[in-house]
C-alpha cells in the first residue's frame, strides 16, 4: 500500500508541472512505457521527444487523443512544421486555404494537429500545417494536439523542398499533383478516418 501511495504522489507531482516532467523509468524488457500528463498544461515538445528517445516512454492515447487533445502556444509549435509558409501544398491565395481559414474562424480547430517523434530524435507536426499557419494569421494562442509515435520520422530539408516545389516544378504540366479526393483518401488510408 505504502509503494502504490508514493508511485500515485510521484505521477500526481510529475503531472502538475510541466516545468519539471519526469520521464517514466524505461522498462528493463525493452517494451515501450506510457505515462499520462496534465493536456492543459504539458510538457513541452521536447521534452516528450526526450522521453520517447531515452526510455521509448509514449503518452496514453486514452489521455490525448482525437476527442482530449493537449494545448500548446500555437507559436511553439512552429520550429516543428514539416513545411513552411511558401512550401503548403495550399498557399493562404487559394480557395482551399480561404475555405478552412473562415471555417477556423467560424468553429474554431475541430481536427487536432498531429505532431510525429521518433526514436531518430525527429519530431515534425505531420497533419495540420496549414491548420498552424492559419492559427498563426488570426493570432489564436492555443491550438489543439494530438501525438503520434514512431521509430524514424523525417522532415524535408530545404533543397528537398525547393526541388519538390521550386519555380521550376511548380507549373503543372511539368508535376503532376494529387486532386484534393485522392489526398483525402490517402489520409484516411495512413489515419484510418472513413471518409465522412
Amino acid at each position: 500500500m505504502k509503494l502504490l501511495l508514493e508511485r500515485w504522489n510521484k505521477f500526481l507531482k510529475e503531472e502538475s508541472n510541466s516545468l519539471h516532467h519526469t520521464c517514466p523509468e524505461a522498462d528493463p524488457a525493452g517494451f515501450k512505457v506510457y505515462y499520462r500528463i496534465d493536456r492543459n498544461n504539458p510538457p513541452s515538445i521536447e521534452q516528450i521527444l526526450n522521453c520517447w528517445v531515452k526510455n521509448e516512454a509514449a503518452i496514453y492515447d486514452s489521455n490525448v487523443n482525437h476527442l482530449k487533445p493537449a494545448l500548446y502556444q500555437t507559436g511553439d509549435l512552429t520550429p516543428y512544421r514539416e513545411y513552411p509558409r511558401g512550401y503548403l501544398r495550399n498557399q493562404p491565395e487559394t480557395q482551399r486555404y480561404q475555405d478552412l481559414k473562415k471555417s477556423i474562424e467560424k468553429n474554431g480547430f475541430q481536427e487536432p494537429i498531429i505532431v510525429m517523434f521518433g526514436k531518430n530524435g525527429v519530431v515534425k507536426i505531420g497533419e495540420g500545417n496549414h491548420r498552424h499557419e492559419i492559427g498563426l494569421e488570426l493570432g489564436i494562442e492555443k491550438i489543439p494536439v494530438r501525438f503520434i509515435f514512431w521509430q524514424n520520422v523525417s522532415k524535408p530539408s530545404t533543397q528537398e523542398l525547393d526541388n519538390l516545389y521550386g519555380d521550376e516544378v511548380q507549373e503543372p504540366e511539368e508535376k503532376p499533383r494529387m486532386s484534393d479526393q485522392e489526398y483525402e483518401e490517402l489520409m484516411a488510408l495512413i489515419f484510418g478516418k472513413e471518409k465522412q
